[in-house]
């Protein structure tokens, strides 16, 4: 029984938390995959620190592609323009080594 409380416990925390973050927190998520731990390299560039203008151009550009095969531009086209600026003022907003 003691378990089964803990463990609610710990649910009901991790919904607090998830219900407190923002949408641009939740949809770094997503980024953070390929983006992941800020090192990046030629194929996956690192994204966090990066200007806020810099990411905005660079999500729109994949945005305004169309018909790519690339995963990028299948998940830009799921935002509006103000999930795209929200996303790159949060990424680039993140401590990292792209600058």
């Amino acid at each position: 029984m003691f378990k089964n409380l803990i463990l609610l416990g710990f649910l009901f925390m991790g919904a607090a938390a998830a219900a407190q973050s923002t949408t641009a927190e939740v949809t770094y998520l997503s980024c953070a995959v390929c983006h992941g731990d800020g090192q990046g390299d030629d194929a996956i560039p690192a994204i966090q620190g990066r200007p806020h203008d810099m990411l905005l151009a660079s999500l729109s550009s994949f945005a305004a592609e169309g018909g790519t095969a690339t995963i990028m531009h299948r998940f830009i086209t799921a935002l509006t323009p103000a999930e795209m600026d929200d996303l790159a003022r949060h990424i680039s907003g993140l401590e990292g080594v792209a600058q």
